[in-house]
């Protein structure tokens, strides 16, 4: 497999945790402040788009090389960051939220969606590297 398909393959496997966490977020998100309103089947596609454009600042993560653990923090931040003004600027337009408090909520929702979707994808990494390490030690056994 290329780089280039292993890190189109991250980023679809991500979006569909995004998308998925993006989802939770907008029923409790409504719940808290639209509790009598329901959602048109547009929302989906509206959410569709969001969940693309909250992918797309994962590819700060794209390096040639091995990156060191301060380059992972710093990018870290830094994706943190680029999320949430990429993220409050879509939702803005998309009028996502209204006002300073809804604001804030959003915010916040975006730092709970983030969360989330980090721990869904150390998960799925983490049970994909224990997979690689069984697959190498059966070659390993069966090489001697």
């Amino acid at each position: 497999m290329s780089l280039k398909d292993f890190i189109i393959q991250c980023l679809v496997r991500q979006y569909f945790v995004i998308y998925t966490g993006s989802m939770i977020a907008t029923f409790c998100f409504c719940k808290a402040f639209y509790p009598t309103d329901e959602l048109p089947l547009s929302y989906l596609a509206w959410m569709f788009l969001f969940s693309l454009v909250g992918t797309l600042p994962s590819l700060v993560f794209y390096s040639r090389k091995e990156l060191s653990k301060k380059q992972w923090g710093i990018r870290i931040v830094l994706h943190f960051i680029l999320l949430e003004a990429v993220l409050m600027v879509t939702g803005r337009l998309l009028d996502l939220y209204e006002g300073v408090q809804e604001g804030i909520w959003f915010v916040v929702t975006i730092f709970l969606v983030y969360v989330f979707v980090w721990a869904i994808m150390d998960f799925m990494d983490r049970r994909t590297a224990e997979e690689m390490n069984e697959k190498l030690k059966e070659r390993r056994r069966q090489s001697q």
